[in-house]
Parts: C-alpha cells; sequence; structure tokens
C-alpha cells in the first residue's frame, strides 16, 4: 500500500493552535497525538504530541537529547514546550510510527520505499542506529554490492513501488552516502524497457509526482547504459560473435549448425536495438538446437563475463571503485 494511501486512512483533524500562536494559522494535528505528552513536534504544518524523555532516552538519540534542552520553557501550544524541525510531516510520521510500534517497520514482506527512505534519512540524520541499520539493509538487499546477493534475489524485492524506487535509491544514496547502492541501482534503470523515459522524463511514484534524476545522473546513466552493452556483448555473449573463430569449442558435434543457431540467436539479441542482459539470468532459450559442448561452454563464458561486468560496474557508470562505494558513510 502506497505512503499515500496510508496518509489517508489516518485520523486528522483541522484545529486551531493556542493564543500563543498566529490565531489565523491552521495546521493538523497528526494522529500521533498523546494528550498527556509533554512535547509538540512542530512539522510543516503537522503538530505531534508525544513525550520528551520517551524520544530521547529510550532511543539514545542525542541528538533529540540535545534539540529538547534548547527549547523555550515561554514557547508553548498546548502547555507543552515546541521542538520545530526542518522535516517533512510524512518522514516525521513515519519515523514516529517506526519507534512507538516496531511492526510499523516489519521484517518480513516488502516495504513502502517511502518509509524506507524516511528512516534511513532520519535515522541517520538523529543517530537512531537501528532505524539506519534496518533501512539501510532493505536498499542493499535491492541494490547489492555482491554478484551472489544479486544472483540469489531471485525476483523478491525488500521494497514495494513503481520504478520510481530505482531512481529514487540513487538520490537517498548520494544525499546520505549509502554509495554502494549506487551501481545496482543504476544497472537497475538500465534495464528496465522504457530506459529513455527512466533518463529524461521520470517515473511516476505511487503518489502520483515524479521522480527524477539529476542532470549529472542522466549522463551517468546514458553513458553507462552505453558502456554497459558493450561490456555485455565483450564478455557475456562474446560466444556469440561472428567474428571470435574459436567460439566453437573442441568437442563440438555440429560445428555447422551450432554456428548457424549462435548467428540466428546474435541477430535476435542485437537487432535492432540490444536489450540489457549483462546481469540476467541464463536463458534456456539460447542453447535450443546447440549440442551439449557449446551449451556448456556458453554457460561457462556468460557466468564469466557477469563476474567481469559486476568488478566494471561501478566503472561503467563512471563511480568510485568498489572498496570506496562500500566505506560506511
Amino acid at each position: 500500500m502506497s505512503d499515500d494511501k496510508s496518509r489517508v486512512k489516518r485520523r486528522r483533524t483541522i484545529y486551531s493552535p493556542s493564543s500563543d500562536t498566529d490565531a489565523d494559522q491552521r495546521v493538523r494535528r497528526s494522529s500521533i497525538w498523546f494528550d498527556d505528552g509533554n512535547i509538540v513536534i512542530i512539522a510543516e504544518d503537522t503538530h505531534f504530541k508525544i513525550y520528551g524523555g520517551w524520544l530521547s532516552s529510550r532511543f539514545a538519540s542525542i541528538a533529540f537529547a540535545d534539540m529538547l534542552s534548547q527549547t523555550s520553557p515561554t514557547d508553548l501550544l498546548d502547555g507543552c514546550r515546541i521542538l520545530r524541525l526542518s522535516d517533512s510531516a510524512d518522514d516525521i510520521t513515519h519515523l514516529l510510527n517506526a519507534l512507538l510500534d516496531r511492526r510499523y517497520f516489519r521484517d518480513e514482506g516488502s516495504q513502502p520505499f517511502p518509509i524506507v527512505k524516511a528512516l534511513l534519512r532520519l535515522g541517520k540524520k538523529y543517530g537512531i542506529d537501528h532505524l539506519w541499520e534496518d533501512a539501510k539493509s532493505r536498499l542493499q538487499t535491492d541494490f547489492p554490492h555482491r554478484l551472489e546477493e544479486w544472483d540469489e534475489m531471485a525476483g523478491w524485492v525488500a521494497i514495494s513501488g513503481s520504478l520510481s524506487v530505482q531512481i529514487d535509491a540513487i538520490g537517498l544514496a548520494w544525499e546520505t552516502g549509502l554509495l554502494s547502492i549506487l551501481p545496482a541501482a543504476f544497472y537497475s534503470c538500465c534495464y528496465e524497457k522504457d530506459y529513455l523515459e527512466v533518463a529524461f522524463t521520470g517515473s511516476r511514484r505511487p503518489d502520483g509526482s515524479i521522480a527524477r534524476l539529476s542532470q549529472e545522473d542522466q549522463a551517468r546513466f546514458g553513458k553507462g547504459r552505453r558502456e554497459l552493452l558493450r561490456a555485455q556483448a565483450k564478455y557475456s555473449f562474446s560466444w556469440l560473435d561472428p567474428e571470435n573463430l574459436t567460439n566453437n569449442p573442441t568437442g563440438c558435434v555440429t560445428v555447422i549448425g551450432c554456428r548457424k543457431v549462435k548467428d540466428n540467436l546474435f541477430r535476435r539479441l542485437w537487432s535492432p536495438v540490444p536489450d540489457v542482459w549483462a546481469l540476467e539470468a541464463w536463458n534456456v532459450e539460447w542453447e535450443v538446437d546447440l549440442c551439449s559442448h557449446c551449451t556448456t561452454s556458453a554457460k561457462k563464458s556468460f557466468i564469466n563475463g557477469q563476474k567481469q561486468i559486476w568488478d566494471e560496474l561501478p566503472a561503467i557508470f563512471e563511480l568510485p571503485p568498489w572498496a570506496e562505494l562500500m566505506r560506511e558513510p
């Protein structure tokens, strides 16, 4: 379920602030509102009433503890001190819900991207380590830094959403310093059939807004996809190269027949425009009518080619090497 839908279901009432604030201002009271709370958090136009001691001590957030200690005793709302935050109301809603109810950010099943984004961003900002680690783990599951982990995904995703997730993950990686997810996230965009839309138009999020790559990342994406196609031709599909006179292995019992099968497959995969297959699973249709020797040799070449491409993936997208990307932010 999208973040937008979940917010619609939450009951919020419009109310007028106390006389201590501008009487003409109208804000939203969040569903996270404890009548006996002692701190009012204001994020955008939304107010949250909670317990200051619970927020600062239970979760060992030094940042929150410092901010709460600096609130003014004369700046009150509903009899409580006010903590004004620059974060979005949606992000704060996700953060507080996750702190109040561990089931909100569940371990099992996929999680909507807006929740993952909020907990990664604010978990880091406010020093709430377990939220940062949980959100980071989900992103690294969907956009891993090891080829073996990529192969093990088998279509399962830890983060639910549309193509916009891949685009937004790239922006979030730059924002939070979680750079290890960048190569796989860029590759995921390249694999899409509508890759031109990804690069230049963007993708619609579940809430109707548009996710777009930055201009720098658009250029990185365009160049990277071209390099990716060259790399897959050079490494993963070298066994199809019609100019490679050694791609019929020793032991091939039907040299002419296998060569014809490979030529036909080469034209089918590369004409009129090749798709990205660099890190995808071996397709059993490719081995139809090939002899067993050619099939074994082709699979070996394909798998070895994938390893080479994975090693070069950061360079393909003009990113730092894997060792640098994997440093903890």
